[in-house]
């Protein structure tokens, strides 16, 4: 849950794929490269929270070497 690639994976993968995919696979599914939900708001803000505080901490590494 702390690094949000795995949703953002899926998120993806259900904005690509062909929804008749899902009703070709049946209920069980069990391909790993479809998705049945959507991304939810709240992982989104989770994801962009994410990048927001990853981009910080490494404008403050940068900011404390000697270029």
């Amino acid at each position: 849950m702390l690094l949000p690639t795995d949703g953002l994976w899926r998120g993806a993968m259900n904005a690509f794929q062909d929804p008749t995919a899902l009703m070709q696979m049946g209920p069980e599914g069990g391909f790993p490269f479809l998705s049945d939900a959507a991304l939810t708001p709240a992982y989104l803000a989770w994801a962009a929270v994410w990048v927001a505080v990853i981009l910080g901490l490494t404008a403050l590494s940068f900011q404390r070497r000697d270029v």
